[in-house]
Formats: structure tokens, C-alpha cells, sequence
């Protein structure tokens, strides 16, 4: 008996054709990544090789630069040290050479005109000092120097018009003054109206009974004086304790508006929060609550008869 052979269907074959396909596409990424991953391994072990080989040839160049610096150095030193042993006694030879007497003789010449060089430096520099200080002591007093200036040409000017002649009297203002007749003032009551500047107070004298003690006016006024500062002090108090209570009346009533505002807040929140509750409830509850019982019974009869309707046409073809 033979086997039946089954063929694939398109789509089964277009199934299997899409999974080779994502295989091979998997299997290719992973191919890629694992290249790339390798060349990024050799591009980093070369850059490490070249650093490294750059780091060796700079720090033998570097100990080659010192090398041949310290051999210079050296070199310098050695033959400075050479010279230095072959001028070993010069100085002597020179001296027993010239002699002591030549050698004194210029040495005090030498001194005479160091000391004459040195005095002349002093002296330049006392006097370009000296200019300095006057230079500045003049810049630092410009100001006074120029204000007494000022004031002795004002002074002068102040001498010039003192001494012109007075000026010669106007004779409108002679002609326009009245003389006035000079009043004898006998009694100060007699007189009811008057340009005469009648003094209006008088002096009495106080009888011997009249004088307060001193003393005891000044304990009063003392006494008042403190009670005044007492007072003005409890006024004070006052008027901060009271300040005291309105703000602390206003921080409460501030709280109160803020926690108000809160809590207006919160409710208006919790409403919505309970508004979409409900929309959320009434969206899953089925519209047939809300449809009529009878108008239900027909909907039901109705898809029965469609029902009924399809069937026999399905199976009377």
C-alpha cells in the first residue's frame, strides 16, 4: 500500500519560506556583530601595540636627550675644572710682578675715585629726590594754593569797591519819604490807634509770698516727665501687642483661605474622580437595561426570524 504523499499548501510553503528567511537574517545580524566585534578588537590591540611603541621611542628619546645633556654638562665642568687647575698661582705671580708699592698706589686711586663717583651719585639722587618731593607737595596742595589765589583776588576786588565814593542819593526816594513828628508817649492806655511800636508786655514784680520752691517744681516736673516716658512706653506696648493680634488674626484667616482652597480643590478632584467612576461604571453596564421589556421581545423575535431566514436559504439552494 502506498503512502499518500501531501503537498503544502501556499501558505504553509510562504510560512516556511518567511522563517528561513528570519533565521538567515537573525543568523547574518549575529555573523555582522561577531565581525564587528573582532575588527573592533584588532583596531584596539593595534591602537594599544602603537602606543606602546610610540611610548618606547619617546622615553629613549628622552633618556637619550639626558644623556647627552649630563655628558655635556660634564664636559663643561671638567674642563672649567681644568682651567682652574692651570690658573692656580697666577695671582701670586702677578702680585711679586707688579710689587706692593705700585699695587697700594693704585688701589688708593682706584678708592679715591670710587668714593668721588659714589658722592656724585649721592648728590644726583638727593636732588632728583628733593624735585620729586616738591613735585609732589606742590601737586598735593594745587587745590589750597589755587583757593588762596582765589580768595586774595576776592580780596582785592572786596578793597577796589570799598573804596569807591558812595553812590549819589536818589532823589525819588528822598522826596517820597515822610518825616515824622516825634510823639512824646506818656501813657501807654491813652493811646488807642497808632503807627508807634508800643511795647505790649510789662514786667511785675513778685511779691515775696507769690515764689514757689524750686526744688519741689523740679521733683514735680521730673515726676510728670517720667510718668509722660511711662505712658508713652505702655502706648507703645500697646500698640505692638495689638499689632501682634491683627497679624496673627490675619495669618489664621490667610490659612484658613488656603486651607479653604485646598479643600475646594480636593473636592472638586474627588468629583471628577467620582464623575468618571460612574461614566466608567455606566459603560459597562449593557444598553438592554434600558431598553423596554417588550421592545427586547421583539428585538429577539426579530434576529430568530432573520436566523430562520438565512438557514433555509443556506439549505433549500
Amino acid at each position: 500500500m502506498k503512502k499518500p504523499k501531501y503537498r503544502l499548501s501556499p501558505n504553509e510553503v510562504e510560512r516556511l519560506v518567511k522563517e528561513e528567511r528570519e533565521r538567515r537574517k537573525k543568523l547574518r545580524i549575529v555573523q555582522v556583530r561577531e565581525q564587528a566585534k573582532a575588527n573592533a578588537a584588532a583596531i584596539r590591540n593595534d591602537v594599544r601595540r602603537e602606543k606602546e611603541r610610540l611610548l618606547k621611542e619617546f622615553s629613549a628619546e628622552v633618556e637619550e636627550q639626558l644623556t647627552a645633556e649630563k655628558d655635556e654638562k660634564v664636559r663643561k665642568l671638567r674642563l672649567k675644572y681644568e682651567g682652574t687647575l692651570r690658573g692656580i698661582g697666577d695671582g701670586h705671580r702677578e702680585a711679586y710682578l707688579k710689587g706692593d708699592g705700585y699695587s697700594a698706589i693704585e688701589q688708593m686711586q682706584k678708592q679715591q675715585e670710587a668714593a668721588c663717583a659714589a658722592q656724585d651719585r649721592f648728590e644726583s639722587a638727593l636732588r632728583k629726590q628733593r624735585m620729586e618731593d616738591a613735585a609732589r607737595e606742590h601737586e598735593e596742595r594745587r587745590h589750597i594754593l589755587a583757593r588762596q589765589a582765589a580768595l586774595e583776588v576776592e580780596r582785592e576786588r572786596a578793597t577796589e569797591i570799598a573804596a569807591l565814593p558812595p553812590p549819589a542819593p536818589d532823589i525819588c526816594l528822598e522826596l517820597e519819604k515822610k518825616s515824622k513828628r516825634a510823639v512824646q508817649m506818656m501813657d501807654m492806655k491813652a493811646f488807642a490807634n497808632t503807627h508807634y511800636h508800643i511795647p505790649d508786655y510789662q514786667v511785675i514784680r513778685a511779691g515775696p509770698h507769690e515764689q514757689t520752691n524750686a526744688k519741689s517744681d523740679a521733683e514735680d516736673t521730673d515726676l510728670k516727665l517720667r510718668q509722660d516716658l511711662a505712658e508713652k512706653k505702655r502706648s507703645l506696648h500697646e500698640q505692638k501687642e495689638r499689632a501682634r493680634i491683627r497679624g496673627n488674626e490675619a495669618l489664621q484667616k490667610e490659612m484658613l483661605k488656603h486651607d479653604m482652597g485646598d479643600m475646594l480643590q480636593d473636592l472638586s478632584l474627588l468629583q471628577r474622580n467620582d464623575r468618571r467612576r460612574r461614566q466608567k461604571v455606566l459603560a459597562d453596564v449593557p444598553k438592554q437595561v434600558f431598553i423596554p421589556p417588550e421592545r427586547c421581545l421583539e428585538e429577539r423575535q426579530d434576529r430568530q426570524a432573520e436566523m430562520e431566514r438565512k438557514f433555509d436559504e443556506l439549505y433549500m439552494q
